[in-house]
């Protein structure tokens, strides 16, 4: 048996390598452990968000931290499949239905935390109606994958050509997960559009080339 940790050295990838190595502890077991941290050997296992847990070379997990409890459940399990994280869809998804809540818990987590990479200040609940009228793309994401990196200048070229248009909010995953998972966030980066009242008209997962994102933009006609 082969464990292998995934990961580019970002606070979960820790924390998901001292819950494996507490789980093995704990079952008894002798393992090969590994960590991976270099980009090019991840990418061989087709794995788009990180920390990830791989068994025998089969990914387990993907994106998010299973306690040490989990993992020896997932180790125990009589198949991988059985314990692999389910492809996110429709039905496992709990949809946005008003940006107002929306705005709201990510400004009081903004205001409390801080924020790390440059955004649009977040309006609060006594923003002119003008402000709150305008259309939103959410995008949760994190400092540390692949393609939330590949992300940055494309929400700044957004943020340029769209301004007084649209606006466009970053929700770190890995400092404000308790809002991601309010919007029904399963994997990152996940971008989410909503109208000028709140409603969610689109969801991508994964990379969105700005180009994608402007022909979108046009086939939801929200944009004045």
């Amino acid at each position: 048996m082969k464990i292998q940790i995934l990961g580019t050295g970002c606070t979960k990838c820790k924390s998901l390598l001292a819950n494996a190595t507490t789980a093995l502890t704990e079952l008894g077991l002798e393992v090969e452990l590994d960590k991976i941290e270099e980009i090019e050997e991840i990418m061989k296992f087709g794995v788009t968000n990180l920390p990830a847990l791989v068994l025998d070379g089969k990914v387990l997990t993907a994106g998010r931290v299973p306690t040490a409890e989990q993992i020896k459940e997932l180790l125990g399990s009589p198949s991988p499949d059985v314990a692999s994280d389910p492809p996110p869809g429709p039905s496992g998804r709990v949809r946005v239905t008003a940006l107002l809540c929306l705005i709201a818990a990510v400004a009081l987590v903004i205001y409390a935390k801080g924020r790390t990479i440059p955004a649009p200040s977040r309006p609060s609940l006594a923003s002119t109606s003008a402000e709150v009228a305008l259309p939103t793309m959410v995008e949760v994401g994190s400092e540390t994958c692949i393609p939330c990196k590949a992300m940055v200048p494309v929400l700044a070229e957004l943020r340029r050509d769209y301004a007084g248009k649209l606006r466009v909010v970053f929700i770190n995953f890995e400092k404000e997960s308790e809002v991601a998972e309010k919007c029904g966030v399963k994997m990152i980066p996940t971008q989410i559009f909503l109208d000028q009242n709140g409603k969610e008209l689109f969801r991508h997962e994964g990379f969105y080339a700005k180009g994608e994102i402007d022909a979108k933009l046009r086939e939801l006609k929200v944009l004045r």
